[in-house]
Order: C-alpha cells, then structure tokens, then sequence
C-alpha cells in the first residue's frame, strides 16, 4: 500500500525494483555462509533478480507467476 504512489510511474517502478534488488542482496549475503541454505537462497535470488528484469521489458502472465512464486508475500 505504501509504494503504490511509486508503482505508478516509470521512475517509481524503477526506484521500487532497485530498493527490492537490494534487499534481496543483502538477505542472501546475511545466509551465504551456510552451505546448503545459501545455495538455496542464492538461486532463488538470481532466478528473482533475472526474472524481474526480464518483466520491466517483456510483459507476460508466465513472468508475473514466476515473480510471485520467487518472491516473499508482502
């Protein structure tokens, strides 16, 4: 509800998609040092971080599922 303002422009989603990216960084940097965990987090945040950039250009229904699957539920 908080970022919907920002949702609606292009340089909001941007700014959106920047912040998340780096939450998603810092979040799998926090578990690297397991070694099953962070193999684990580390795919699903490249898959995340693939997937969303892949949907700022192409927009499709198989894009958006794939984001919602990968992502945490807000």
């Amino acid at each position: 509800m908080f970022l919907y303002p920002f949702e609606t422009s292009a340089v909001g989603k941007l700014m959106v998609y920047v912040c998340f990216s780096l939450i998603l960084v810092s979040g799998a940097m926090t578990v690297a040092g397991t070694p099953i965990w962070g193999r684990v987090i580390l795919v699903l945040v490249i898959l995340s971080l693939i997937s969303r950039s892949v949907s700022c250009i192409y927009s499709s229904v198989l894009l958006e599922s794939l984001n919602a699957t990968v992502d945490a539920p807000s």
